[in-house]
């Protein structure tokens, strides 16, 4: 396990937004670590505007606290240099995408390892490495690393394109002399167009969203894509290569186990290929969820699929399934507890104790209905075709969530299916992800990933 180390005089966190304070000087956590009361020492007064500048070892302490407890995130004042940075790409043919990520690197350490291709790359002003035979993606970045002589490598697919300013964005959480990757937004490429091309640009799996986190197990980022990543390199021993995806997953999970920490900036920018058909597209997320599966079966806390409060969880099963008397227990539920939590914290306000069990309610309705449709979807059917009830809320399910995510995610451009369309592609999505889910746990014999109480 690695020691985490203070962090230095200079560094600064800022409060997420999504983050309240309530008047006795604690922290409630919303949307930032869903159901979780974190609450901080005195040294919270130290906070301005929500914003702490670490100068001696008390402000250290509350800094960190900040960042491990996930209500803040960091503001680094400097960053190292790019002199500091290689790039490796990693190969297995040839191509015009190659030379347009080569052109946005332009001026920073490039390795190429062309992974045995049918026709050799040879580049100008860039470091290749050729594999005699065919060893995968993972080796092929493995033999980069090991080539790079930086503090710090970052890896790209060859069809990645990074914005402009990325690796100023990555760098700077190096500051910190406990993080150990850093990974940037991943967006799609939807010049293509077509309603696949608008549902991916708004939808896409591998796209995390626009709120900068902590990369931890469980939390509201638990997968990543392998397509970018800047990381230090004394950290990293390398990709799993037995791996065929989720390599990029697979080295979270083992760098969070060894203590080091994870982040994710969205404001840093990478842009990829979409899918080529629907055929395509359903192959991708079956590979996404099989990586899940292969992934859980090697680190059992990955990813749960429910990582609310059980008794949330259970109000909302109770609500969904169990009739007049499901209700009535799921209020019951709620009551007790609702007077538990006033008997552990008496002199919380109100308002702030109601705001945060609906919230963990609001959380855990949601963390089911997705489970049912996506981990869980082969049991749900079955149970379905014995249960009249459980049919019946299965198909509300299905049209609500998919009707709910479409509000959410609709975007201004034309390309984006209607609310019908949207709910077809959200279902077929499920589908394709559970298949390859489930296919990984028979593969495996690993029932990991779907364990709801990790």
């Amino acid at each position: 396990m690695v020691t985490t180390p203070r962090l230095p005089d200079g560094f600064a966190v800022q409060l997420d937004p999504r983050v309240h304070v309530d008047p006795q000087r604690r922290v409630l956590v919303g949307d930032a670590a869903p159901g979780v009361l974190a609450r901080v020492n005195p040294a919270v007064s130290l906070l301005t505007r929500g914003r702490l500048v670490v100068c001696d070892e008390r402000s250290a302490a509350l800094a960190r606290s900040l960042l491990e407890a996930g209500v803040a995130h960091p503001r680094p004042t400097s960053l190292p240099s790019h002199e500091d940075v290689t790039v490796v790409i990693g190969v297995r043919r040839d191509s015009a995408d190659l030379d347009r990520l080569l052109r946005r690197l332009a001026g920073l350490r490039v390795i190429v390892v062309d992974d045995a291709s049918a026709h050799p790359v040879r580049r100008a002003g860039v470091t290749v490495i050729r594999h005699d035979r065919p060893r995968g993606y993972s080796a092929a970045r493995n033999t980069g690393l090991e080539a790079a002589a930086t503090d710090f490598v970052a890896f790209f697919a060859s069809d990645a394109v990074p914005e402009r300013g990325w690796l100023e964005l990555m760098l700077g959480h190096f500051t910190d002399p406990a993080v150990a990757l850093v990974v940037p937004r991943v967006l799609t490429d939807t010049r293509s167009g077509g309603r696949l091309a608008g549902y991916e640009r708004d939808c896409s799996f591998v796209d995390r969203g626009t709120h900068e986190t902590t990369l931890r197990d469980n939390a509201t980022v638990p997968y990543v894509s392998g397509v970018a990543m800047l990381v230090r390199r004394s950290a990293v021993r390398g990709f799993d290569e037995s791996l065929r995806s989720a390599q990029g997953t697979e080295l979270c999970r083992r760098l969070e186990r060894e203590g080091w920490h994870l982040r994710y900036e969205p404001i840093a920018r990478v842009t990829v290929a979409g899918s080529a058909g629907y055929g395509h597209w359903l192959r991708r997320n079956y590979s996404y969820g099989n990586g899940v599966g292969v992934v859980s079966a090697r680190h059992p806390r990955h990813a749960a699929p429910l990582t609310a409060q059980p008794w949330a969880i259970g109000v909302c099963l109770l609500a969904a399934l169990g009739g007049r008397r499901g209700l009535q227990c799921a209020a019951l539920v709620a009551t007790v507890e609702t007077a538990r939590a006033v008997a552990v914290d008496e002199d919380r306000q109100r308002d702030t104790l109601a705001r945060n069990l609906s919230h963990q309610v609001s959380v855990a309705a949601t963390q089911t209905v997705s489970a049912a449709l996506r981990h869980y979807w082969p049991a749900a059917v079955l149970v379905s075709v014995v249960s009249r009830r459980a049919r019946r809320a299965l198909l509300v399910a299905m049209v609500a969530d998919g009707l709910l995510d479409w509000s959410h995610r609709r975007s201004a451009e034309p390309d984006h299916p209607g609310p019908i369309g949207h709910v077809v592609l959200k279902r077929a999505e499920d589908v394709a992800f559970g298949t390859g889910l489930w296919a990984a746990l028979v593969r495996t014999r690993s029932l990991g990933a779907l364990n709801p109480l990790r």
